[in-house]
């Protein structure tokens, strides 16, 4: 019992917690360089690379992409539904006398209700 009570704790100590470092200081040529990189290296180790930080950020894209996908089948369906009521209007407006006129030659026998 008090082996599991040992390695549970160390599992999470390993997995939330973060190792402390010996602080770097980087070479004037590369902060020059890369400033950006400079200011996340330098940074403080709550802004840091560690698993918490790296799992909030997945955690973001995946709802980023998930929304983006949703939106993309809703404008989708949106442009459907525009053009049915377009087409709807169009053919109220046309009425069924010229709408036989211009498509009578094709239309013939595929009306399935015949006057």
């Amino acid at each position: 019992m008090k082996q599991t009570a040992i390695c549970v704790v160390l599992c999470i100590f390993l997995l939330c917690g973060q190792a402390s470092a010996e602080e770097i200081a980087l070479p004037d040529a590369l902060e020059r360089a890369a400033p950006q990189v400079a200011d996340l290296v330098n940074g403080d180790a709550e802004d840091g690379f560690g698993l918490t930080q790296g799992a909030t950020i997945l955690f973001n894209r995946a709802l980023s992409d998930a929304k983006q996908y949703l939106l993309a089948g809703i404008r989708s369906l949106a442009s459907i539904l525009v053009g049915v009521v377009l087409l709807g209007l169009l053919e109220s407006v046309v009425g069924e006398g010229l709408w036989r006129k211009v498509h009578g030659r094709y239309s013939e026998g595929l009306c399935c209700t015949e006057r």
